[in-house]
This record gives C-alpha cells, sequence and structure tokens, in this order.
C-alpha cells in the first residue's frame, strides 16, 4: 500500500520475526514510468535490514513487571475454599450453590465466581461438580470437596504437619521425663526429626497419606 507523503515515497511489501525485510520504490515525483501501482522489477528493489540491537542491551521480551499479578489465595480463593468444606461437614448436605456460598463467606458475588473458576480448574481436583454449561468456566453445582481441599485449609493432616506434630511431641516428652538419660535421646531425636531427617520423615509420612487418602 503506497505511503502519501513527500518525495520520495515508499512502497512496503513485507517483513519477518527476525528482520524487517523492506522492499521499496523510490517514486520521484512526475515520473511516469512508476506513476501506476506495479511491483518492483528486480533492478528498483532495495533490501533494508534492521540493524541488531547491541550485545549488552537488554532483553525486554524476557522482563516480568513485578506486582502485576495479585495474590489472590489468602484473600480470595482460601476463604472460598473454607466456606465450601465448613458446608460439606453438615452430612446431610448434598450440593451447595453460588448464591448461598456467596452467603457463606461474605465475599461479592464475582469474587466468589472468580474463586470458583480457579478452584474448579485445580488439579489434581479440589471440588466435586458437574460439568458446567459450556457458555460459563465455573461450576454452578458443588457436589463435594476432595481430600486435597481438606488438607489444604487444615482439616485434615498433611506429611509436612504431621512431621511437625511428631517432633513436637518428642520434644514435649522430653522436658517432662524425670530420667536424664532418656530426656537427652528425646531431645535429641526431636532434634534430627526437626532437622536433619526432617526430609525423610516428610517423604514417608507423604507414602502413608496418600496410600490412606487411595484406600478411603
Amino acid at each position: 500500500m503506497a505511503c502519501k507523503k513527500s518525495t520520495p515515497e515508499w512502497l512496503l511489501y513485507g517483513r519477518d520475526q527476525r528482520q524487517l525485510h523492506v522492499m521499496a520504490v523510490k517514486r520521484p515525483l512526475g515520473d511516469p514510468a512508476l506513476a501506476d501501482d506495479r511491483e518492483p522489477t528486480s533492478s528498483s528493489v532495495m533490501l533494508c535490514h534492521r540493524q541488531p540491537p547491541p550485545r549488552d542491551a537488554p532483553d525486554r521480551r524476557s522482563e516480568v513487571v513485578s506486582g502485576s499479578v495479585e495474590d489472590t489465595w489468602a484473600s480470595r480463593d482460601l476463604p472460598v475454599l473454607e466456606a465450601i468444606v465448613s458446608a460439606f461437614n453438615d452430612p446431610e448436605r448434598f450440593q451447595l450453590r453460588i448464591p448461598e456460598l456467596v452467603r457463606l463467606c461474605g465475599l461479592l458475588g464475582q469474587d466468589v465466581i472468580t474463586a470458583l473458576r480457579a478452584l474448579g480448574n485445580t488439579r489434581p481436583p479440589l471440588l466435586e461438580h458437574p460439568r458446567p454449561p459450556e457458555e460459563l468456566t465455573h461450576p454452578i453445582i458443588i457436589t463435594d470437596v476432595t481430600e486435597r481441599a481438606r488438607r489444604l485449609v487444615g482439616q485434615w493432616p498433611t506429611a509436612e504437619s504431621l512431621a511437625g506434630e511428631i517432633a513436637k511431641a518428642l520434644t514435649e516428652a522430653a522436658e517432662h521425663e524425670p530420667d536424664p538419660v532418656k530426656k537427652s535421646r528425646l531431645r535429641e531425636a526431636g532434634a534430627v526429626l526437626g532437622d536433619t531427617a526432617r526430609g525423610v520423615l516428610v517423604e514417608v509420612l507423604s507414602r502413608i497419606v496418600e496410600r490412606q487418602a487411595r484406600l478411603g
């Protein structure tokens, strides 16, 4: 497409993602040979390359704007998940709809819907629900919560929390143990499980927790 500017005029024909390739025709005013829109011949074409950036120039493509994504877990998603888990503690409950959920968690309706969209797309799942209609991106009826949801809100223990409880119990037992030898051993065991061997303990407990989740 011709650019209507002052002489000389340039016609741009194409570019790619790596370099700017400009096929241009220089049109002197009043030259009847180039007065129409015919494509340029090889003798009248000039190939222009964009100069590469300096080696020390920063790569703008990899920049991430700090603070551009808001942390919504503690302020929105977790309160909604806690309200859902709490609601399904009722043995007589078989479903939960959005209007009631809005009342239970005390958030704006749009915030609850946005949270449901995030919670409903987690893998492994946190919520059990019928597949939403095609025009919606969030569940509209929740029928239950998974064991993963109960662990996330702290209702059921995780491997990390169990490891902490074991180390804490050993330390407390050492404080109440009158025998000096046993006291020393309990303290040492608590210190090892709370620090040096904590990773091993968490791994073992994780397997136990996963096995129990599959069984029940």
